[in-house]
């Protein structure tokens, strides 16, 4: 006799948050062969619910003849919800690298000098490394925040397509055109994703930044009102000075401080992971 399959009354449990998970309870009937009953379910659960892909199936026999089927829908567990941007759902999980870098500076926030008995103390202007043979400015390698994260997360096939993937990568390398997550245009810098595929229905995708801070009121020498958004680039030439030497031979100054957009900016809503 061929099995025959309801789905139970009030069956559809699940919690959300972290344990984000759904239940469907099936009943067969008719066939006391467990094999035949379970191809009937197998026929009639669906392979993803709310979202989530089956992973589990619990068979409890009621009778010789009645199977009790409890159908569960989870994430694995280095998986999480789902993100829907269609609906402003957006659900991502974050881990930050905060170990550091280097950054070469030719101008100290402050300077003091020292001379030998008789000496007079010539200002420099917190220019580091002045070679008085050369008229080279050497500065010097400094240790300086770098703050890397990672945001991922999980989409449904139908948004991880060609035109998506394009949008991605043409926003590689580029800063934040807008406020993005608490931070201040031109503070973050997307350095690209990476993707692949989770079951038959997702992706899981990781989106990497970097962090800098937006500057204002930076001075140079007796340059001052500097503004540099985080990722660009400041350069500072320097000439002669016409009064300040040392051995008889000029010391070398700030002349003219440039600020450098390296960095073209994009909408980091585009990668569909929420902005705020």
């Amino acid at each position: 006799m061929t099995a025959t399959i309801s789905e139970a009354y009030l069956s559809r449990d699940g919690s959300d948050g972290e344990s984000y998970q759904r239940e469907l309870v099936y009943y067969t009937f008719g066939d006391s062969d467990e094999s035949a009953s379970a191809a009937v379910l197998l026929a009639t659960a669906p392979a993803t619910y709310d979202g989530l892909p089956q992973k589990n199936i619990r068979r409890t026999q009621e009778t010789e003849t009645v199977y009790k089927w409890t159908v569960e829908y989870r994430l694995d567990q280095n998986q999480v919800q789902p993100s829907d941007p269609t609906t402003e759902s957006f659900n991502t999980t974050l881990s930050f690298n905060m170990v550091g870098g280097t950054k070469h500076i030719t101008t100290a926030y402050d300077t003091t000098g020292y001379v030998g008995s008789g000496g007079t103390v010539v200002g420099v202007q917190k220019t580091i490394g002045i070679d008085l043979k050369t008229g080279q400015v050497r500065g010097v390698d400094v240790f300086a925040p770098v703050l890397d994260y990672s945001l991922t997360t999980q989409f449904a096939n139908s948004i991880v397509t060609t035109a998506y993937i394009d949008k991605v990568f043409d926003l590689t390398g580029k800063t934040n055109d807008a406020v993005f997550k608490g931070r201040q245009i031109g503070e973050v810098l997307f350095k690209g994703a990476r993707g692949q595929k989770r079951g038959n229905d997702r992706w899981e995708l990781s989106f990497e930044f970097a962090y800098s801070k937006n500057e204002t009121s930076i001075t140079v020498g007796d340059i001052t009102g500097i503004s540099k958004k985080g990722w660009e680039y400041m350069d500072v030439i320097y000439k002669d000075s016409p009064t300040l030497r040392i051995a008889n031979r000029p010391v070398q100054v700030p002349a003219q401080v440039n600020v450098h957009q390296v960095y073209k900016s994009g909408s980091f809503a585009d990668l569909k992971i929420g902005v705020a």
